[in-house]
Order: C-alpha cells, then sequence, then structure tokens
C-alpha cells in the first residue's frame, strides 16, 4: 500500500440527492468481501447467520461495485470521518 494522502474530493457546485419515493432500501452488515480487478472494485455485503468450529453462514446482502479512482476517493471520506468520529468520541476498538 502506497503513502500517499488520501484524495480530498470537494465538489465544485452543491449537490441534490433524490431518490425513488424518497426511501432507499437498507442492509445490514457484519461480512464483507472484497473483489479488486484492473478497473473497479466489486465490495459485497453480507450478515453471518451462523458459524460453527468449520464454516461460517454468510447471507450476501447486496453488492457495490465502483471504480478504483472512486474506491480511493470513498477510502479518504470513510478515514475522515471515522478519525473525527475517534476524535470526539475515543478509539474504536477492533478486534478479529
Amino acid at each position: 500500500m502506497d503513502n500517499q494522502p488520501a484524495l480530498e474530493v470537494t465538489p465544485s457546485r452543491p449537490i441534490r440527492f433524490t431518490n425513488p419515493d424518497d426511501e432507499l432500501p437498507f442492509f445490514y452488515a457484519n461480512n464483507t468481501q472484497l473483489q479488486l480487478s484492473n478497473w473497479d472494485l466489486q465490495v459485497d455485503f453480507g450478515m453471518i447467520k451462523g458459524a460453527s468450529e468449520t464454516e461460517m453462514l454468510v447471507r450476501k446482502q447486496v453488492r457495490i461495485v465502483m471504480s478504483l479512482q472512486h474506491a480511493k476517493a470513498f477510502l479518504g471520506l470513510v478515514t475522515k470521518t471515522l478519525a473525527a468520529y475517534e476524535e470526539k468520541m475515543g478509539e474504536i476498538r477492533y478486534e478479529p
């Protein structure tokens, strides 16, 4: 992984979001799988339904595919957002 700073994306004009019927689908995910090609990143979000000593059962909920440029901009936004949260609320602890 390179040490370049994450991209800062600032729109040149206000963005107005619209969606059909004023409602977006909602998915909960506690499992994520990534696949990478030369052109884009595929992210499968799933929910763990059960686990045993030998396997884990995951129900895939939704797949998002984005360009590598968009993925890098998204990474920068997530990194910045989580850093601001931790600054205010304290470190988010992660134990795999």
